[in-house]
């Protein structure tokens, strides 16, 4: 495992030594959840910002396949981005209210907890 991510690592830098003709302050390497909301703080903060991927999805297991979120006391656990995250997919549920899914995923206790990961 570790030499796989080893590889993505160098296999970034070489990319971007390569093809960027931009400097950047934060590179991101990993499109997973962690590395997108990485990557949405450094650039919220006005810093020049690269988010990598070596595969072609980003968001990882919540937009490719886990649509129902594990919270336990969604007051004391989710915060931050995450919630923000949340109540975005909520608020899409809302506005499409005529979606299938819509339902299920925007009426309590749901309201952005489950969803279809193509909304994430």
């Amino acid at each position: 495992m570790h030499n796989q991510r080893l590889r993505v690592v160098i296999l970034a830098l070489v990319y971007c030594t390569a093809y960027c003709t931009t400097a950047y302050d934060v590179v991101v390497v990993g499109g997973t959840p962690g590395g997108v909301m990485s990557a949405v703080a450094s650039a919220r903060s006005n810093v020049s910002t690269l988010l990598l991927e070596p595969s072609e999805y980003i968001g990882g297991m919540m937009s490719s396949g886990l649509g129902t979120t594990d919270f336990g006391l969604r007051s004391d656990t989710i915060g931050g981005q995450a919630e923000e995250f949340f109540r975005r997919v909520a608020a899409y549920y809302n506005f499409s209210f005529r979606h299938p899914a819509a339902y299920q995923c925007s009426a309590p206790p749901h309201s952005g907890w489950t969803f279809e990961p193509h909304v994430a």
